[in-house]
């Protein structure tokens, strides 16, 4: 990671199998593909701002440990007890590896892990995730700008979301269009805005 943000291209790399080159001091770098699952620890916040794209998160599977263990409920002796239930923990473990490869390899959605990865969304890129949770496909809607800026701004509050990035209307065209391609720019009585889409709120009017 850089900077608290996931070093994403490498990490699809990885995970796909792709070609990479590895650099090793006085030895000519070389090209080698990998193809392996990626667990990481860390007692920092992930940040997604070089690549935030469906790609990476669907790669993602992430269990925040929230809860603080108070210092009189340490278990002294727990490496002690674990050492005692290898053979649980092992076949365990088997119970799992049984169920992903049933499943062909595919993670099951967690609950928690969506939790986060939605809330990580919001704070990397708050307008992405604005797109994603309230704004669906309508043919032959029209939406102004001012009325998507107007949601936008409500939708941050009741999030806690305290970002002063200021968004244009080619900001949020450019937004909305990556997550659905059949939108058209329309000015309509001198008010611009966008053709085929609406807000959630609308939908069943």
């Amino acid at each position: 990671m850089t900077s608290n943000n996931l070093m994403t291209n490498e990490l699809k790399q990885i995970l796909t199998g792709e070609n990479m080159w590895v650099n090793k001091k006085y030895i000519n770098p070389k090209s080698l593909s990998f193809r392996a699952s990626v667990l990481i620890l860390t007692n920092h916040n992930i940040g997604l701002k070089s690549d935030d794209t469906d790609g990476t998160l669907r790669r993602l599977h992430i269990f925040p440990a929230e809860y603080e263990i108070k210092e009189s409920d340490v278990d002294v002796k727990l490496e002690e007890k674990l050492l005692s239930e290898l053979e649980g923990i092992f076949l365990l473990a088997i119970k799992g590896y049984r169920r992903l490869k049933n499943n062909n390899y595919v993670y099951s959605s967690h609950r928690e892990s969506d939790r986060y990865l939605s809330k990580m969304m919001k704070n990397t890129n708050p307008l992405r995730a604005f797109v994603k949770e309230k704004i669906r496909k309508c043919s032959d809607n029209f939406i102004t700008y001012d009325v998507l800026r107007e949601s936008y701004n409500e939708w941050k509050k009741q999030n806690g979301i305290d970002s002063k990035v200021k968004i244009n209307s080619k900001i949020i065209y450019e937004e909305v269009s990556k997550q659905y391609s059949i939108v058209e720019r329309k000015k309509s009585n001198g008010v611009r805005g966008i053709k085929h889409i609406c807000l959630m709120e609308e939908i069943g009017k």
